[in-house]
């Protein structure tokens, strides 16, 4: 990883070549692959998404997608 952030919620983002981003937990497992434009950031077990410029929906703790329609 080019970057690993601090925990948060147990959780850290990380950073890839293709400066994507992602999530690990604690134990340094992937619990989101690097496919997002910014920094994950939960709250309350929750964080927002972007993908190509645009809101993409959220993400949990577990690493789980959830989508607006």
């Amino acid at each position: 990883y080019i970057m690993v952030s601090d925990f948060e919620e147990n959780r850290a983002t990380y950073k890839d070549e293709m400066n994507r981003w992602g999530v690990l937990d604690t134990q340094g497992n992937v619990i989101a692959t690097a496919q997002y434009d910014y920094p994950i950031i939960y709250s309350n077990g929750w964080a927002r998404t972007h993908r190509q410029g645009k809101f993409a929906g959220y993400i949990d703790l577990q690493g789980n997608q959830f989508f607006e329609e």
